[in-house]
């Protein structure tokens, strides 16, 4: 259908080579136009737009939605009702990067989010919140917890573990 040969619009049946099996249907618009979006398709349904497929894909008019199974999944500004919560909407949102709220803290069971300790809270060895980095473990000055239990002085020592290291 058309005015001319390089203005019109083609609705073709395609069957399966050597059956009658149709295979799809194409609707195809040739356009002279150098312009883009010559030759578009709009769909409207008891006077109303629906969508509209151009060059540049397909356009949903503002306000609609699309549906699976009657279910509204996707619409210009919100996932639908009918998303599954295993889907994006179980994910959340994140604002201004701060993650706290999404990931639990760790404890000595569970993996998860962990603070650094300082040294000062290192010295103090009563944190059971916080891990201990290399630099703050080199800041440690000991713990009052701990007994001096004597002095090494240099010479030769003789007992069960020391004798490993003698051989």
């Amino acid at each position: 259908m058309g005015a001319a040969d390089a203005e019109e619009l083609h609705i073709q049946s395609v069957y399966d080579t050597g059956a009658q099996t149709l295979d799809f249907v194409l609707f195809q618009t040739d356009a002279a136009s150098a312009s883009a979006n010559k030759g578009l398709f709009k769909f409207n349904v008891d006077g109303t737009d629906i969508l509209n497929i151009a060059d540049g894909g397909i356009n949903l008019v503002t306000g609609k939605a699309y549906f699976i199974n009657s279910s509204n999944v996707l619409s210009g500004t919100t996932l639908g009702t009918g998303v599954l919560t295993s889907s994006l909407t179980s994910v959340g949102t994140l604002s201004g990067g701060d993650v706290t709220t999404q990931v639990s803290a760790a404890s000595l069971t569970l993996a998860g989010r962990i603070e650094i300790a300082t040294g000062a809270e290192t010295n103090t060895g009563t944190d059971a919140t916080r891990a201990v980095s290399p630099d703050g473990l080199d800041d440690w000055t000991g713990s009052a917890q701990m007994t001096t239990l004597g002095t090494i002085t240099p010479g030769y020592f003789r007992g069960p573990l020391l004798a490993l290291f003698a051989s």
